[in-house]
């Protein structure tokens, strides 16, 4: 189930740059969030007794919804619009290196052995996708160098957020966690909505792309996160760690089937550092020496 959660999680950027050809990358983050904000409020209701948290814990998780998703969403989006999907999905090892390095710096955490090799794996892997993507760029993928570079920034503000929230992500239901995060990423969405729609730039996207809105919300952004959170109880943070390469083994994939995305040796060369960067950070390599230290994955 994690690792068909993850799948799903990386299908997201083939349909988000879809999506794109019709709709600006800042509404379509609008939307997605907007939506599935929409959807956990109507499961937060239908649930009837839902322990709210304290208003100031409260506050807290809607600033860090607005800081993390809010400026992510526009950041992500905005790169996925110029670089390829594969590009895109490649690059969730970016979130990976920025909550080991917070976790490290901000919650004094251990770095051990295997994930300092898999972070500086990983980050030779990034700068081989944006030194590919500068010299590569294509009709679909207009700047993606650039592209690359923004998405990398918006997961360093969702990196962020992760890491000042897990207190509180860990005193709280998933449910009740995800809805209050989406919920502060809305006093971004909602005046962007109201700016666009004042300037009459809010035009009703075609079938295909309310069908992707409708997923990246609803499937995506409500479905995949809960199951995640539900399974990983049971299935431990080693296992969730593992079927996070899921994400982007499928996302290349579908890239490079579905919208024609060129690989080259620069592609190659970054995805099995990615790998191998998520093997070393999930336990799935082992290295001669001892672990001191058990963390939780990021949240993908």
């Amino acid at each position: 189930m994690l690792v068909f959660a993850n799948a799903l999680w990386g299908s997201s950027y083939v349909v988000a740059k879809i999506a794109l050809q019709e709709i600006p990358p800042p509404i379509l983050a609008a939307l997605r969030f907007g939506l599935a904000t929409l959807v956990l409020w109507l499961i937060v209701l239908a649930r009837g007794s839902v322990r709210l948290p304290h208003w100031r814990d409260a506050l807290r998780l809607a600033a860090l919804g607005a800081f993390g998703i809010g400026v992510n969403g526009i950041l992500g989006y905005t790169g996925v619009s110029l670089t390829t999907a594969t590009d895109a999905s490649l690059l969730i090892v970016g979130e990976v290196l920025f909550t080991t390095l917070l976790a490290v710096l901000l919650a004094n955490e251990q770095l051990d052995a295997p994930r300092g090799v898999g972070l500086l794996v990983g980050l030779l892997g990034v700068l081989v996708l944006i030194a590919g993507g500068a010299s590569a760029s294509l009709a679909g993928a207009p700047s993606r160098a650039l592209g690359d570079v923004l998405i990398l920034v918006g997961l360093a503000f969702e990196a962020t957020h992760t890491v000042l929230g897990t207190q509180l992500s860990r005193r709280y239901a998933p449910l009740t966690v995800l809805t209050l995060t989406l919920t502060g990423s809305c006093l971004i969405w909602l005046p962007l909505l109201a700016w666009y729609a004042a300037r009459g730039d809010l035009q009703m996207p075609s079938p295909q792309a309310s069908a992707g809105v409708v997923y990246l919300a609803v499937v995506t952004g409500v479905a995949c996160y809960l199951l995640w959170f539900s399974v990983l109880r049971l299935a431990g943070a080693t296992v969730g760690a593992m079927s996070l390469m899921a994400q982007p083994v499928v996302g290349a994939l579908l890239g490079i089937w579905l919208l024609g995305d060129s690989v080259t040796l620069s592609t190659l060369v970054g995805a099995a550092c990615v790998v191998t960067c998520l093997c070393l950070a999930s336990g799935a390599i082992h290295l001669p020496v001892a672990r001191r230290t058990r963390t939780f994955p990021p949240r993908p």
